[in-house]
């Protein structure tokens, strides 16, 4: 059966599996979170369980006798060798033993008996809180961890003592707490009641249950061996609170509050995974890892601005495509004179106008125009490949600095980088050789105009003069025909030198624009790539700040549709409020 926290529980799993993978502290945390997770959950299948009260003071503070008290029969062992309890003696009724924390099973003695006030309710000897041994301290710390009501027991020489109150405040918040101050039999000066109770006061517990008693003498009374023993104090109270005003619906109650209080404890530790002042972090972060990505960025388009600029072969088809892009007698002229140019233009021109991204293209590109590129291309994409990788190792630790952790998957790997350079390169080569396609697809309509033109006039001069003649029965001389195809040839000569003029100047816009389109897209596409996981980051560390204020709100709720318990000094609304 799911308890009452059961969703909450679920969502704060949820929550806690996403901060692992986006917050530096959460990961290192991680495995006891989850262990909380689980003792939470545990105590929550619990409200049906017993309720377990936990004595525990001081060497000496009378512990072990206030038990045997309660239970009427010297069940505990008491004297003056200190420690006297070395062991946890569990007081329960014996149809209870089934349904104890297991813990308290496997840690310690269970003394059984029939008491019908006492059932539902088990009461543990537990050894001191100042033991300097190390096994009574782990199993003090076992048993407070499944208490639901703690007993404090102090005497009037040890209640200020410093282990007490740093126990206090550590489970302040997470148990409800009563008080007891022993050997009223020897004397208790009011003053020190009153201070005792100021101190706890200044602790945090608002109005705390503290009881005035004497231990010796109510074990001496119940067991019948001295029913005059002295001045019990208010042991018939605290006997009174354990049997009758702890009912069976007050149990479930308390036992509810203190796992309402376990849970905002536990979201409190969650909300201190959060790095603070996150905004201001990731403002700081983001200009610092765009940075960084636009220097490795700019060093690829660089690099490919050079190659587009030095490939020769992409600048000679371009200004081919331009200079024969005309029809008429000037588009013969320039198509044969072109294709003679290409028959003897030198082998490492007439590579494909987009092999420069190839080891052997980009070599044979850097030979014909550049020096600077006439090295290793290989190297030269290597070294490319490990500036991108070594820029993502930047920005995750400039993210682990902030506190906040970039996924595993999210880190650029050799094979990863040398993937993306390589598909920037052939990114280049497709627009180089789409703007080969685009420039001998669109012919100059007005530029063939003008080319044609004078030729075109020249010859229908001569027709016009050849037909006159040939009408009047005059014959022109074969010189005349002969300056005429001079003038005309010239005159297509000076066309195409003009159209190659133009060519070129075309040419070398159209160059210029692709090698800063390549390099404009190269260094875009490395920003994107090395800035899209710390953008994934940031967006997962703002939703784990709205989902902190869902899960307090969420508690706040629960608390509220609770019925209040006064034996807790610390509201879930106060520990909730740790997480703002």
């Amino acid at each position: 059966m799911s308890g009452p926290l059961a969703p909450w529980l679920a969502e704060l799993e949820r929550w806690l599996a996403r901060a692992a993978q986006t917050l530096v502290p959460a990961a290192a945390a991680r495995a006891r979170l989850e262990a909380d997770l689980e003792r939470l959950r545990a105590r929550e299948h619990q409200l049906e369980a017993p309720l377990v009260l936990v004595l525990t003071g001081g060497t000496g503070a009378g512990k072990s006798t206030l038990l045997n008290a309660l239970a009427g029969a010297a069940i505990c062992r008491t004297g003056v060798v200190r420690p006297t309890t070395r062991e946890l003696t569990t007081y329960h009724h014996l149809e209870d033993r089934l349904t104890l924390p297991p813990e308290l099973q496997r840690l310690g003695r269970l003394v059984e008996h029939d008491r019908a006030a006492l059932r539902h309710k088990a009461v543990v000897d537990a050894p001191d809180l100042d033991s300097m041994e190390l096994d009574n301290r782990a199993r003090l710390a076992q048993a407070l961890a499944v208490a639901d009501v703690v007993a404090v027991v102090a005497s009037p020489e040890k209640y200020a003592d410093r282990e007490l109150f740093e126990l206090l405040a550590r489970y302040r918040g997470e148990r409800a707490f009563v008080f007891v101050l022993n050997r009223l039999d020897l004397g208790i000066p009011p003053e020190v009641v009153e201070d005792f109770r100021r101190e706890l006061e200044a602790a945090g517990f608002s109005r705390p249950r503290l009881f005035c008693l004497s231990a010796l003498a109510a074990a001496r009374a119940t067991s019948g061996e001295e029913p005059d023993a002295g001045p019990r104090g208010e042991f018939p109270q605290l006997q009174a609170f354990l049997e009758r005003e702890l009912t069976r619906t007050r149990i479930r109650r308390i036992k509810r509050a203190n796992l309402l209080q376990l849970a905002a404890a536990l979201l409190a530790r969650a909300a201190g995974l959060l790095p603070a002042e996150l905004a201001g972090r990731l403002a700081r972060l983001q200009p610092a890892a765009a940075a960084v990505a636009h220097a490795a960025g700019a060093q690829l388009g660089e690099r490919l601005a050079r190659a587009v600029r030095a490939d020769a072969e992409l600048r000679h088809e371009l200004a081919t495509a331009h200079a024969v892009c005309v029809g008429g007698p000037v588009g013969f002229w320039q198509a044969l004179l072109w294709g003679v140019r290409g028959l003897v233009a030198p082998a490492g021109r007439r590579a494909s106008a987009a092999g420069f991204g190839s080891a052997a293209g980009g070599a044979r590109a850097a030979g014909a125009s550049s020096a600077a590129l006439a090295g290793d291309w290989e190297g030269a994409r290597e070294a490319e490949a490990q500036a991108l990788v070594l820029a993502s190792a930047r920005i995750a630790a400039l993210a682990r600095d902030e506190g906040l952790l970039l996924e595993p998957a999210a880190r650029l790997e050799p094979e990863q980088a040398h993937a993306l350079v390589r598909e920037q390169e052939l990114r280049a080569e497709r627009a180089c050789a789409a703007a080969v396609q685009a420039a001998r697809a669109r012919p100059d309509a007005l530029a063939g105009t003008l080319a044609n033109l004078p030729p075109l006039a020249i010859a229908g001069y001569a027709l016009w003069r050849w037909l006159e003649a040939a009408l009047g029965g005059a014959a022109l001389p074969p010189a005349w025909f002969g300056g005429t195809l001079l003038l005309a040839l010239l005159a297509m000569a000076l066309a195409g030198r003009a159209l190659d003029a133009v060519a070129h100047r075309r040419a070398a816009r159209a160059v210029e624009q692709l090698a800063s389109g390549s390099a404009s897209a190269a260094a875009a596409a490395v920003v994107d790539r090395l800035g899209a996981p710390l953008e994934h980051t940031a967006a997962q560390a703002r939703e784990l700040e709205r989902g902190l204020e869902r899960l307090r709100s969420e508690l706040l709720q629960l608390e509220r549709a609770a019925e209040p318990e006064p034996l807790l000094s610390c509201p879930v609304a106060a520990l909730a409020s740790r997480t703002g």
